[in-house]
């Protein structure tokens, strides 16, 4: 389906009012860089205006949009890697407490725990912090964010689990059941 110009003008106008908060706060728990999280934002919203005419099926437009913002995040810190060769990840990835939007907090304990929170996310990979906060703080199913990160489920899973063992110790958590040898 091709829309004419200035419907798709309008038609882009639209989307990008609906979809711009979303994307650009899910950049932004990516990159936890205000300055960064803009950039990527404007970035995956060109690459939405160049291929908007041959999107077929526009209800998937979110996980599409959220799959590009992706891809253009792993890219950016590509290109951040291969500026600073010996710059370790834990340096690129350095925690930026501003990065993540507080929300409102009701008590000091919410917010101290919302910090720590951050320094957990902030100690994970790219990739097991990207399933981290597609699953719970998007609420993505697995089987949407293997097409979103190009893995299959059992990836996403795997990087979940593997995520949320990593943040519930740094947070201080025991695990609730022992696992038992056959």
């Amino acid at each position: 389906m091709t829309i004419p110009c200035t419907e798709s003008d309008t038609y882009f106008d639209q989307l990008f009012a609906t979809h711009r908060h979303r994307v650009y706060g899910f950049c932004l728990r990516m990159t936890r860089n205000p300055q960064d999280a803009e950039d990527l934002t404007q970035q995956v919203f060109l690459r939405l205006h160049l291929h908007l005419p041959r999107i077929q099926d526009h209800g998937s437009l979110p996980v599409w949009l959220k799959q590009v913002a992706y891809t253009t995040f792993i890219g950016h810190l590509r290109r951040i890697r291969s500026r600073k060769p010996h710059d370790s990840l834990e340096a690129m990835l350095e925690d930026n407490p501003a990065a993540l939007p507080a929300e409102r907090l009701a008590t000091r304990h919410d917010a101290i725990f919302q910090i720590s929170l951050k320094q957990a996310l902030a100690k994970l990979g790219p990739k097991q912090r990207a399933s981290f906060i597609l699953k719970y703080c998007y609420g993505y199913e697995h089987q949407e964010i293997a097409r979103m990160l190009k893995c299959v489920p059992g990836t996403s899973k795997s990087q979940c689990f593997k995520a949320c063992r990593t943040v519930s110790a740094l947070l201080g958590y025991k695990p609730t059941r022992q696992a038992t040898s056959l």
